[in-house]
């Protein structure tokens, strides 16, 4: 007797894929956001949420589903009704019920698409052939619950009238289990032998994803034509352009902000660059200003509405001169083709300079030569059409004398064992140090030198190791000699007599 699935099972069957699929149906919606921005106050950067609504895509796409549902089936169905086309066995009165509500998702896909996710259920019923040696009358009947998802791939248009275009949808088979309903004996043992062996492995996977695909063109139109009202709600509000698309599993965000524009070249900025107290009047050359303004608002960073001003256009301008020397050494400056009515941002440049101070030990000292503003923060102006501002030129030293890199890489170093000249500071002494000077110590001393330290010796000079530190502890001169024969077994040089230390200018 011929065992198949009756119409009440497979209706249950049927209900309960569709009442699973609704449960886990989640919703995928659509943002607009618009940035509002003014150049006279640029860092005040605003962000409106123009449309926010939960699930207008995954709403647009259902409806299609219910449209490209059959013509999935058709599809499949076609083609499993092929001669042989299971192991060689022929499948016939082919059943297939897709669930009505997939669970949607979309993604990311390159910079100008996206990828919206269909993940559904459903199940395929058929009769087969057996082989030669069984009962025609015994062809089984059996089913096969399958996981699918439909990736329709969405590019993103330069159109304002049509943002989004789904342009072709691929099928791929995740799952497939097999149900004999209840057959036993010999046919159970043919249809888990043969038909389990090709509907769970790679032969029906590709059998169809390969049928539905086939036809995926077709599939894709109707996706296409349901996402018109999406493309309504996203169109460019007035005197805005798009500057951004975003996907989340839950949501598309697309951003509208002004076009970047082209700022005035009509302002000036005039001044004095006057010597800090107490510091005597200098030079001006090498003293400059430079200027740009902001030109739009910074890009959002995602679809929070977060932007970064680091990265927000600009465009620099500005014609910077100095106008010759007034009293006490007061240098007179003017900059124009700045931009009336923006904020316009300033960057003061300095110089290096390097002076002889009359110190021992200490010789040429590097200074930094600086503008700060005088009053104002000497960054931010914004003229109309004209402004005047004050700077304070600050002469301020890289380091102190003890902590300048190129003299400290230069001072008088400690002979741990013995003495004899070594280079001496910036006024050309020699020196030596007495070995009974010295901490008593086991073992030779580890330097810290850096090698920014061994970088940093001034022209015409070998570099030679600075001061080590080295932990005192007890012990003779003697003990500490032995111990440093044995790591280091050289004839050490004669310790000094007592009475009488070395001079610290002689050999």
């Amino acid at each position: 007797m011929k065992t198949r699935i009756s119409s009440r099972l497979a209706s249950l069957y049927a209900a309960a894929l569709l009442v699973a699929g609704a449960g886990a149906h989640a919703g995928v919606g659509i943002r607009v956001m618009a940035q509002d921005w003014n150049p006279a106050q640029p860092a005040q950067q605003s962000t409106r949420r123009l449309v926010d609504e939960p699930a207008l895509v995954s709403d647009a796409l259902q409806r299609a589903w219910r449209d490209a549902r059959p013509r999935l089936c058709t599809a499949l169905s076609n083609r499993m009704g092929l001669g042989g086309a299971a192991h060689g066995f022929t499948l016939r009165d082919i059943d297939c019920v897709l669930d009505e509500t997939p669970v949607f998702s979309v993604a990311s896909n390159g910079p100008n698409g996206l990828t919206a996710l269909m993940a559904f259920g459903g199940y395929v019923a058929a009769t087969s052939t057996t082989p030669d040696h069984f009962d025609k009358a015994l062809d089984p009947r059996f089913s096969i619950n399958v996981r699918m998802n439909l990736a329709l791939r969405i590019s993103v248009q330069p159109s304002p009238t049509q943002t989004l275009r789904a342009d072709a949808a691929s099928v791929t088979l995740s799952d497939a289990r097999l149900d004999s309903h209840g057959l036993t004996g010999d046919i159970l043992k043919f249809v888990i032998s043969d038909l389990a062996a090709f509907f769970t492995g790679t032969d029906y996977k590709q059998l169809a994803e390969s049928a539905i695909n086939g036809v995926g063109a077709d599939i894709a139109r109707p996706f296409n034509a349901a996402l018109a009202p999406v493309n309504d709600r996203l169109r460019p509000p007035s005197g805005l352009v798009r500057v951004g698309v975003w996907a989340r599993p839950d949501l598309i965000a697309v951003a509208f902000a002004p076009q970047p524009m082209t700022p005035p070249s009509n302002g000036s900025l005039s001044g004095v660059f006057r010597w800090g107290a107490g510091q005597s009047p200098g030079r001006c050359d090498g003293l400059s200003l430079a200027a740009s303004v902001q030109t739009g608002p910074a890009p959002l960073t995602g679809v929070d509405g977060r932007f970064d001003v680091a990265y927000a256009p600009r465009k620099a301008l500005g014609d910077f001169r100095l106008e010759g020397t007034g009293p006490a050494g007061e240098c007179r400056y003017r900059i124009t083709g700045l931009a009336a009515g923006w904020q316009n941002d300033l960057v003061a440049k300095g110089r290096t300079d390097v002076a002889q101070v009359a110190v021992v030990h200490n010789g040429p000292t590097r200074y930094r030569t600086t503008l700060q503003g005088d009053g104002w923060d000497g960054v931010h102006v914004t003229p109309l059409p004209s402004a005047e501002r004050l700077y304070v030129v600050v002469m301020a030293p890289l380091a102190g004398a003890a902590l300048d890199p190129e003299i400290a890489a230069n001072r008088s170093t400690p002979r741990v064992f013995g003495r004899g000249p070594s280079p001496g500071d910036r006024i050309g002494a020699e020196s030596s140090v007495p070995l009974a000077a010295l901490p008593a110590t086991i073992g030779p001393m580890v330097s810290t030198t850096t090698t920014a330290q061994k970088n940093a010796v001034a022209p015409g000079r070998s570099w030679v190791a600075p001061a080590t530190t080295a932990t005192p502890v007890a012990g003779s001169i003697r003990a500490r000699q032995g111990a440093a024969n044995r790591l280091n077994p050289q004839p050490m040089p004669p310790e000094p007599p007592p009475e009488r230390a070395p001079s610290a200018f002689r050999r």
